[in-house]
């Protein structure tokens, strides 16, 4: 809620205490990561993005994230990798307007 209100410093404060109280939340870390990576810190983004795959190998929506953050970051290599396994996961997880995005992504760069 204080993402989408654009109080970022409270939406973080919001996903580290759901993280102290439930440290195998790997959606609290991605939610955590979306900020950081709203405020332009994409290493934390990243690294909070690794610790949810971490959590959830499965976590297709982290790889996409977490591409992003790379890629933002300068990392594009790093980024296809993740967007290579985010695709995978999320043609299995039925989420087909996020598949077609990133195959779309990998077009570009013809990967």
């Amino acid at each position: 809620m204080h993402r989408k209100l654009g109080d970022y410093r409270e939406a973080i404060q919001d996903y580290t205490q759901a993280i102290q109280l439930n440290s195998h939340d790997a959606d609290a870390y991605v939610g955590r990561g979306n900020v950081r990576s709203d405020l332009g810190d994409y290493r934390g983004a990243i690294q909070d993005y690794t610790q949810a795959i971490q959590l959830n190998p499965n976590h297709g929506l982290a790889y996409y994230n977490c591409g992003n953050a790379q890629y933002q970051s300068g990392d594009v290599q790093g980024a296809i990798n993740n967007f290579h396994k985010a695709a995978s996961l999320l043609q299995l997880q039925d989420n087909p307007l996020l598949y077609q995005e990133i195959q779309s992504i990998l077009q570009r760069h013809k990967q």
